[in-house]
């Protein structure tokens, strides 16, 4: 098994756009063009220059209707550039990913050449592995010849155990949804498949809500749209008749508000949810 398909760095100016796309000799790999979109998912607004910066989960589908598993990592910028890296794999190997891109993030601060960089992911690709053991590979930094090791990776699609605190910080996220009722009204709206908006300025702060409440539903997995943050070039998608939990700003919601119908929408600042012309009634936990 290849631990990942493709690695990205996505650069923010008046437009998020790929700045570089790790290549392969292997036929195949980048043959075909990225998942309509994915910068912006990726990198959805300016961040904020600190050291340790956002990181977050998502799964797409690309143009060979493959489900894709991404994950993404901030890199830390001394000037205003934004600067994320994103690794996407056929399988959730999100504890891996995490290790990947910061191993690629030390790379690049000491060689922006990316000649080290891509020396470090062909000796990943280049080394197969399954999910029953530790994953191990050699490779050369600064002349030198070192066996990397990563630990056996969680059962579960998630893997969501081994996820460290800094990525997702429960607490203050649940303390966001204000009440009980509001999280079991949500919680029921995804078990029940239904289309989900939330609402609020900070994009930290949608992405972390979505991976909350991912892990929430467990053992149950979310197989329908997700997107943290939806930039203004995707908005069509509310209005997809499929199910979908979507992260919108005040500004971009209240614009578009009239248009959205059988929605289910909260507010995250205030807590208030919207029940939006619902079609089809359900049950809800705290019923």
């Amino acid at each position: 098994m290849v631990v990942f398909d493709d690695v990205l760095l996505i650069e923010l100016d008046t437009d998020a756009r790929v700045s570089w796309r790790y290549q392969t000799s292997e036929l195949g790999n980048n043959s075909m063009p990225l998942p309509f979109g994915l910068p912006r998912i990726c990198c959805p607004g300016p961040g904020k220059c600190q050291k340790r910066g956002t990181e977050f989960t998502f799964t797409i589908s690309d143009g060979r209707s493959r489900q894709l598993y991404g994950y993404v990592k901030q890199m830390y910028q001394r000037d205003e550039t934004t600067q994320v890296a994103c690794i996407l794999g056929s399988k959730p190997l999100y504890v891996w990913f995490a290790w990947i891109l910061r191993l690629v993030h030390a790379r690049l601060l000491h060689d922006p050449s990316k000649t080290t960089t891509i020396a470090l992911l062909n000796a990943i690709r280049s080394t197969r592995t399954d999910l029953t053991k530790e994953f191990a590979f050699n490779d050369s930094f600064v002349g030198e010849m070192k066996m990397y090791k990563f630990p056996l990776h969680p059962l579960g699609e998630l893997g969501v155990r081994a996820l460290e605190p800094h990525i997702l910080n429960y607490r203050s996220f649940t303390n966001k949804l204000q009440s009980p009722s509001v999280l079991l009204v949500l919680l029921s709206s995804m078990l029940f498949e239904q289309r989900i908006i939330l609402v609020h300025e900070e994009n930290d702060l949608l992405s972390g809500i979505c991976q909350l409440l991912l892990r929430l539903i467990a053992p149950f997995v979310w197989k329908h749209l997700l997107i943290p943050v939806l930039p203004k070039e995707l908005l069509h998608y509310a209005t997809a008749q499929i199910p979908f939990i979507l992260g919108m700003t005040p500004n971009l919601y209240s614009e578009n508000a009239s248009k959205l119908t059988n929605v289910i929408v909260l507010h995250l600042e205030s807590g208030k949810i919207e029940f939006l012309q619902l079609t089809v009634s359900f049950p809800t936990l705290c019923e």
